[in-house]
């Protein structure tokens, strides 16, 4: 099998200099696939591309717009079994979201791996992640966009990308929400997740195979989360979209300050949607309130995923409100 291997930094392209700082090297990327092969022998061919170097951190933009163009070039020129992306683990979720959109519907899975740690520490599981890459990729196990992980203490996992869970502080654990990731390995074994239901023939793209793809830097989407004391921007000039991610129960306060923003978001023909409702379980008075101002709840869904899902349709001059209408076959976990 032929296997793309796409280094763009990260954690997992890492190392630890002597001033005691994490940064990435040239010599790292190699590194991750020396390391394989030392260990789990040559059963598939890698190719190797570098777009770009970046602590995950720093992703932009321009970075997610030129991945995806790179990508979509490759594709164009030569097949492959699958892809292999590494990154890191602060943006992971971002950079999936936005690869399912565009590649969601191709016949062969593209795979973003990461590291906890940088790969010359023995805690680190980057190597566990893309080996577990490969055996997905070797096995033909589905296609699309995932993410490879292994928590500690767990065996590894494969998220559908639009699928993520935020980030816990002071955690480098990856989950999919609603417990919905794809399915794992045990003790070599694949193993479906049966709370899965969606199959891979179902799963839709946000774009066409050659339709151009850009990210814009430009505020298109506002994005605002729940807390006491909530307070909103009075200036929403270049907005096109509001994203807001809700308490844990699916709720947003109901105010006077919400009142006033959600009427002026309506002059202004600026949707507002929410995340982070659960619709299988009994829905608080306060969620039907945020709907009778014209706020739309979008439940099931990973907040990032709508993000990214918001932002590139405002990038693209897409209809917002029919895009955020799909699910796209893979976007809604019940």
């Amino acid at each position: 099998m032929r296997i793309l291997t796409v280094f763009t930094g990260g954690t997992i392209g890492s190392l630890v200099g002597s001033d005691g700082k994490i940064s990435t090297e040239e010599a790292t990327k190699y590194l991750l696939i020396d390391e394989y092969e030392k260990k789990y022998g040559k059963k598939s061919e890698f190719d190797t591309i570098e777009p770009y170097r970046i602590l995950s951190e720093n992703l932009k933009a321009n970075h997610l717009t030129e991945l995806i163009a790179v990508l979509q070039k490759v594709f164009t020129e030569k097949t492959y079994d699958g892809v292999i992306i590494t990154h890191g683990t602060d943006t992971l979720q971002y950079t999936s979201a936005a690869l399912q959109y565009v590649f969601g519907a191709v016949d062969f899975p593209i795979i973003l791996v990461s590291s906890d740690f940088v790969l010359t520490d023995p805690k680190a599981n980057g190597l566990i992640n893309f080996a577990a890459a490969v055996d997905f990729i070797e096995g033909k196990y589905g296609t699309g966009v995932f993410v490879s992980y292994c928590n500690p203490g767990e065996n590894p996992k494969f998220h559908r990308g639009t699928r993520m869970q935020n980030s816990l502080s002071f955690a480098a654990d990856v989950n999919s929400i609603l417990g919905g990731e794809y399915g794992s390995f045990a003790e070599g074994k694949y193993i479906s997740n049966d709370k899965y239901q969606v199959a891979d023939s179902d799963v839709k793209a946000l774009f066409g195979a050659d339709e151009k793809v850009k990210l814009l830097d430009n505020g298109c989407v506002l994005r605002l989360r729940a807390f006491p004391g909530m307070q909103y921007p009075a200036d929403v000039t270049g907005v096109k979209a509001v994203l807001y991610e809700s308490y844990h129960s699916g709720t947003i306060c109901i105010d006077e300050e919400l009142k006033i923003f959600a009427k002026k978001m309506q002059e202004k023909k600026i949707p507002v949607y929410v995340t982070g409702l659960d619709d299988s379980q009994n829905e608080y008075e306060t969620v039907e309130m945020f709907r009778k101002l014209g706020i739309v709840a979008v439940p099931n869904r990973a907040p990032i995923s709508q993000y990214m899902k918001l932002w590139l349709a405002c990038s693209n001059e897409k209809n917002v409100e029919e895009v955020m209408l799909t699910s796209y076959g893979e976007d809604e976990c019940r």
